[in-house]
């Protein structure tokens, strides 16, 4: 693998200054990304990347802005992020739940059982999905190109004033082409992210310029497929994040 097909698993690192080497050269990690993207990664390139992953989500999420409430929608976040990336959604759960439960001194005593629950119960929805449609349709031929994502729906359907609840989230999950038993789980998380104004529209303290940028673009994906008023609701929005985009990171 090189280096630009590298998938991060939480998209830190590719800015950090943690520091490596590539070809003899000694070198910082933002540097060997930017610079030597063709390069080939070596086992012990990979494995040392690992190792700097974890340690930025946990110094990530030692930030006090991170409490029970907070963590799991900022862990779904960087979580789509990966999948959408082309990662195997059951490998960055495995990783992530393996640091927590393997180097409990590293994370916060009040989040430490929220995590091992929720990534626990991510774990044993996804081993039931025949397949993810984020990392399907990335790795795979396409199909079905203009298949909505489960994201895309959630954010519809907040947009639209269209409630989504735990009992009708899996019917209206099918109604796209989401047909496994857990489909409606994930369909209804994601619509409860969405739902808040102030989570769509506000930078959370541990914000990452990527992520940033992925939310814009997922609100600009669903502009084509919402009425005149929920579309200028939505631009409104958008405006606002480039705003903050524009300030914070250029």
């Amino acid at each position: 693998m090189t280096v630009s097909e590298y998938i991060s698993y939480y998209g830190m690192i590719k800015f950090a200054e943690y520091k490596t080497g590539i070809e003899g050269k000694s070198m910082t990690v933002k540097e060997m990304f930017e610079n030597y993207p063709d390069s080939e990664l070596i086992d012990f390139h990979i494995h040392q990347l690992e190792l700097f992953e974890l340690d930025s989500l946990e110094k990530v999420l030692k930030d006090n802005y991170f409490t029970t409430e907070t963590v799991i929608p900022y862990l779904r976040e960087l979580f789509d992020d990966y999948r959408s990336a082309g990662g195997d959604p059951l490998e960055w759960l495995n990783v992530t739940l393996e640091s927590v439960t393997l180097n409990p001194e590293c994370y916060k005593v009040e989040l430490r059982a929220t995590l091992e629950k929720e990534l626990t119960e991510w774990i044993e929805i996804y081993k039931k999905i025949p397949f993810d449609a984020l990392y399907h349709y990335t790795n795979r031929d396409k199909v079905e190109t203009d298949k909505l994502k489960v994201p895309q729906i959630a954010l519809i359907h907040v947009y639209e004033g269209k409630q989504i609840t735990d009992e009708n989230a899996k019917e209206i999950a099918a109604k796209y082409g989401y047909t496994a038993k857990t489909s409606g789980k994930g369909l209804y998380q994601d619509y409860l992210k969405y739902c808040k104004t102030s989570d769509r529209k506000a930078k959370p303290t541990a914000e990452t310029k990527k992520t940033l940028i992925n939310k814009i673009e997922l609100f600009k994906s669903i502009l084509n497929h919402l009425s005149d008023s929920a579309k200028q609701k939505a631009n409104d929005e958008i405006n606002i994040l480039n705003t903050i985009l524009e300030k914070e990171y250029q």
